[in-house]
């Protein structure tokens, strides 16, 4: 469920003293003016993956919380398995107990999101049936060298990112068999989260903060289109697959209906919603939307 943290300790002294005193740390890196040679107040160092940074007046801890978890278990920081409930709230136990305020500081940013698996090679969805969030194309487009398939869509609070975990995880021995799809929204500040009454690490031991959570997520999932292949045998009357084609355009959202008025545009899309519910085009967005709900409910109750 949560992956990437970004925890912020306002008064720095807090990470400084504890770094201090723990002998763990026998590597710290600090940024040095490279005009003068004077070394800057700013430091960095790592702890079981996390990345410490501590600037001018604050400091911050970051990083996947699920593959530091990892990490510490199986040492191997990989994030492609289930990260369950029981799971996340030990690891926040656990680093709590190691680092000052860590589940009680202020969190600015984290990615909520679900591994699932699907019938078909995650990457086809991802290229050909994953078109846009909000009639937008997609901000990102990665294949990393044939090695993984990533769509992003940024926006100003958050963004949305599908992609094949398991390509991602090609040479890990003990990834799991068959397509591995992830769904996430990451939070870019907490201007959303905050409306869901999260403010801290803590606030995620909550089980209906998370259920709130889900429930945005799925909402950002029903702004996909995640369309099927449009059939040319005849089942679909001429003149509607016409229709079909141009409202399966990004061009047709992004600039032809910009002339038009906005309840046009909401008849418009009333219009296609009811085409791809009536020709049955939105089975594999239905697949995955199944899919979403019956592994969050796995993942929170155990």
């Amino acid at each position: 469920m949560i992956d990437f943290i970004r925890v912020h300790y306002p008064d720095k002294r807090v990470l400084e003293n504890w770094i201090e005193e723990n002998e763990h740390f026998t590597k710290i890196e600090q940024v040095v003016n490279t005009r003068d040679g004077e070394c800057q107040n700013s430091k960095k160092t790592y702890y079981q993956g996390f990345t410490i940074s501590i600037n001018e007046n604050s400091g911050y801890i970051k990083n996947s919380i699920h593959k530091s978890e990892n990490l510490r278990l199986k040492g191997k920081a990989t994030n492609y398995d289930d990260f369950m409930y029981s799971q996340l709230s030990e690891a926040i136990e656990f680093y709590d107990n190691k680092i000052q305020g860590f589940a009680s500081s202020r969190l600015n940013q984290f990615e909520f999101g679900l591994n699932i698996s699907v019938s078909q090679r995650a990457e086809d969805i991802i290229h050909n049936n994953v078109v846009s969030h909000h009639g937008k194309d997609h901000n990102e487009y990665n294949k990393y060298r044939n090695r993984g398939s990533l769509k992003r869509f940024n926006h100003y609070n958050y963004g949305i990112k599908i992609y094949d975990k398991a390509k991602q995880n090609i040479l890990e021995d003990d990834l799991p068999e068959g397509n591995l799809l992830r769904f996430e929204i990451a939070f870019k500040n907490h201007k959303d989260f905050h409306k869901l009454n999260i403010y801290c690490l803590n606030d995620l031991l909550k089980k209906p903060n998370l259920e709130s959570l889900f429930a945005l997520l799925l909402k950002r999932f029903d702004e996909m289109d995640i369309l099927d292949e449009i059939p040319r045998d005849g089942s679909i009357p001429k003149d509607v697959e016409k229709e079909l084609d141009r409202f399966y355009s990004l061009r047709y959202w992004e600039v032809d209906i910009k002339k038009f008025s906005r309840n046009t545009k909401a008849k418009k899309r009333r219009r296609f919603n009811q085409l791809l519910i009536q020709y049955d085009l939105i089975k594999t967005k239905a697949s995955i939307r199944s899919a979403l709900v019956s592994k969050f409910q796995f993942l929170i109750n155990n």
